[in-house]
């Protein structure tokens, strides 16, 4: 079996590069997709719906080298966090009339991290209503100061982006996923602004 694998997004050229070497260019872009196949063989589908259960299916386990906790890069990245992202700092509780305050009880909770953790999002998901809009903001809002909006900022999406009728990626939601992030202080970072030429 030979399937075509191709992109998705309106308007691209699924030409294949010419012997020049150079792209086809289409609609002002420069486009890198060329169409590409990928073979299939020995493919059996069978249908267990009727005779077993998907728990006793077969599962993959997902894992890689390193996962466990006692793993051997867990220390040298532990001493990594202590040295780089850690210092130390004295509180002074004062009263009203400006005197220290002796065995003051204090509470410290971090507002907001010094050091950039980030995530890649989905403008999409971001601005979607409902609970799943709510909870995919709550978490990026609770644990990131940073993020990459996935694909909406490369070129060729944000040029699909521009129609408003795009499933996947639309300016206005390009746009509210922006200010959302820039009323919350989360810095963004973009994509290049050139690729494949």
């Amino acid at each position: 079996m030979r399937l075509p694998i191709s992109s998705e997004i309106p308007g691209l050229s699924r030409r294949r590069p010419r012997s020049t070497g150079r792209r086809p260019r289409t609609g002002g872009n420069w486009s890198c997709i060329a169409e590409q196949f990928v073979e299939i063989g020995g493919l059996s589908v069978w249908n267990y719906r009727n005779t077993r259960s998907i728990e006793s299916l077969p599962k993959t386990k997902i894992t890689y080298a390193g996962r466990e906790p006692d793993a051997e890069w867990r220390a040298a990245a532990q001493e990594r966090i202590d040295r780089i992202r850690k210092a130390a700092f004295a509180v002074r509780v004062l009263d009203g009339q400006g005197e220290p305050v002796s065995g003051a009880q204090v509470e410290i909770r971090t507002r907001r991290h010094a050091f950039p953790f980030g995530s890649a999002v989905a403008a999409k998901e971001l601005m979607a209503g409902g609970g799943d809009g709510d909870r995919y903001r709550a978490v990026v809002e609770q644990h990131f100061n940073r993020v990459v909006l996935e694909n909406d900022l490369k070129w060729m999406p944000w040029e699909a982006s521009r129609s408003g009728t795009n499933s996947t990626y639309r300016m206005a939601w390009t746009e509210a996923a922006l200010a959302w992030r820039r009323r919350r202080e989360i810095t963004v970072r973009g994509h290049y602004v050139k690729h494949g030429v």
